[in-house]
């Protein structure tokens, strides 16, 4: 994007590409997931799986926000609740906080590009994956780590 000539970006632009938003001015992705919250309202578990499945996350960033709300899932449907039947009272303040926190959601920026160094400049690219388990989830994330001539390390998140 930096050897663009600044006439060829349209300020403020936004695109929608992956279910996301790309901002062409400052080549960012970012979610615009809305939904209308109501803290004071009771709600069942059709709404709590709902909510969760608003979320199209294709790249991932946002598992360890989703996958709260998809063990909150898991355990509403070993209690045997009805899809009508309101989120029990001692699930209510973890539902409550994970709600809360979705309004940050649309604050997360995410860099399109991951080399930001000019690749003649690369001397060595490494790929670093890690992954963990529990019982009630698993995961994994993807790093890669780019030495430039001057032996300077940048890491980025790949997903």
């Amino acid at each position: 994007m930096n050897d663009l000539p600044s006439e060829k970006i349209e300020e403020h632009k936004q695109v929608t590409t992956l279910g996301m938003s790309w901002n062409c001015k400052n080549d960012e992705l970012s979610y615009n997931i809305s939904m209308e919250i109501n803290e004071k309202k009771e709600y069942t578990k059709r709404e709590v799986l709902s909510a969760a499945s608003r979320i199209y996350d294709p790249l991932g960033y946002l598992t360890p926000f989703v996958i709260r709300a998809k063990t909150l899932i898991q355990e509403l449907w070993k209690r045997g609740l009805r899809w009508e039947d309101p989120i029990p009272h001692d699930l209510k303040t973890t539902w409550t906080r994970w709600i809360t926190e979705w309004k940050e959601i649309e604050n997360v920026q995410i860099p399109s590009c991951l080399i930001e160094i000019p690749m003649k400049n690369i001397i060595r690219l490494e790929l670093h994956g890690f992954s963990d388990a529990s019982e009630r989830a698993y995961g994994g994330a993807v790093y890669i780590k780019m030495i430039d001539v001057e032996g300077r390390g940048v890491i980025k998140l790949v997903v």
